[in-house]
């Protein structure tokens, strides 16, 4: 089995957009970006990491950088070349084979100039789309709509032959309009991630974009609905990893359990300034593991910090996952893929929303053991 580490860099939180639901809302017309020389030191505590994962499970490890931000496109092309560089010759310098390491960058795809086309190319930088079809959040800064020049760049990649998948954004200006988001999307062969909304600052007019727990999990059920029985199927997610943990659940089959301390890290997110953060923590300062442009790696995985965060992780997984249903064929992950839940909130909220009509749904087809499986493996799109 192969493992992966997802590293989410953002090099700056700089963006020409002003989309009204975004959690770096407060940041992002900072155009304070990450030094190169602490980019280097973050490479290298990447590379190390994953040598460390090889030592302790010596089976095949996959390091993923994603760039992130706000916009990283909106940086200077000779300071992606630097970065991109720099990466290249750390993970050289490791032995960390090529198809080890993978590079993607999550734009917002308005801007494209032909030398990030090229660097692109080069370094063969996977690339995922923030794109939500419906208008009137995901705005420029000057309040114009985006959507017309992010299907012009589409155009502009398919011609280049560089493949591209999609983020659409759950919320209110969403909701109604999921299924033809995903038919738009299945049209073209693209695959797609529907991403409930993130908690964010204050500052943000929420009444725009707010939907609560009960409205995502409407969207995402309605969602399923439509995709199970779509005649043409695309990766969906987080529908496809979330419908594949209930079947093995009513089949009666389980699953590893979620567990830093024996496994290591899935996703980690590194701020511009270096601090590291577990992905429902980033919003909450005091929870830094450490900071990547000023230690070592072992240094942060040997600290207070660290293991202070494994403790949480700990509890958060008995609160949320101790005695629910769906214990066995539910790794427990999507409990950690958000901000942790209310003390007097015992479940995971959205997740466990959605698992129990994908649930309903199979019972009340009577699918039976064999046919589960044959359910699971053609939801699972590669």
């Amino acid at each position: 089995m192969t493992r992966y580490v997802e590293w989410v860099v953002k090099p700056s939180t700089f963006c020409n957009l002003r989309c009204r639901y975004c959690y770096e809302w407060n940041g992002l017309a900072d155009r304070r970006r990450m030094a190169p020389d602490a980019w280097a030191r973050i490479a290298e505590g990447s590379a190390t990491y994953h040598r460390l994962l090889e030592a302790r499970h010596g089976g095949d490890i996959e390091t993923r950088v994603i760039w992130h931000g706000g916009e990283p496109f909106a940086l200077p092309t000779d300071y992606l070349a630097s970065l991109l560089a720099t990466q290249r010759r750390v993970r050289d310098a490791h032995g960390v084979p090529a198809d080890r390491w993978k590079t993607s960058a999550q734009t917002n795809l308005t801007v494209l100039s032909d030398a990030v086309l090229d660097l692109i190319a080069e370094y063969e930088v996977g690339i995922g789309v923030s794109m939500d079809v419906v208008p009137g959040v995901r705005l420029f800064a000057s309040g114009r709509p985006t959507e017309a020049r992010v299907l012009e760049n589409m155009a502009r990649l398919r011609e280049r032959g560089i493949r591209f998948g999609v983020i659409s954004v759950v919320a209110q200006h969403t909701s109604a309009a999921i299924c033809d988001i995903y038919d738009r999307w299945a049209a073209h062969g693209v695959d797609v991630r529907f991403l409930p909304l993130f908690a964010g600052p204050d500052e943000r007019d929420s009444s725009a974009f707010e939907i609560g727990d009960d409205g995502l999990v409407d969207a995402l059920c309605r969602l399923f609905d439509h995709w199970i029985d779509a005649p043409r199927r695309i990766s969906v997610a987080p529908l496809d990893e979330w419908f594949e943990a209930v079947v093995r659940s009513v089949a009666g089959e389980s699953v590893e359990h979620y567990d830093r301390r024996a496994d290591g890290e899935s996703v980690l997110v590194v701020r511009p300034n270096g601090d590291l953060f577990l992905v429902n923590e980033v919003g909450t300062p005091a929870a830094a593991l450490g900071n990547l442009a000023e230690q070592g790696i072992e240094e942060i995985l040997g600290g207070r910090p660290y293991a202070d965060s494994l403790a949480r992780s700990e509890e958060l997984s008995a609160r949320t996952c101790s005695g629910c249903r769906f214990r066995t064929g539910c790794d427990g992950y999507p409990a950690h893929m958000q901000p942790p839940p209310d003390r007097a909130r015992a479940r995971c909220g959205v997740p466990l929303g959605v698992y129990e009509h994908m649930e309903s749904c199979l019972l009340r087809a009577g699918f039976g053991r064999d046919e589960l499986h044959r359910l699971a493996d053609h939801a699972a799109v590669p």
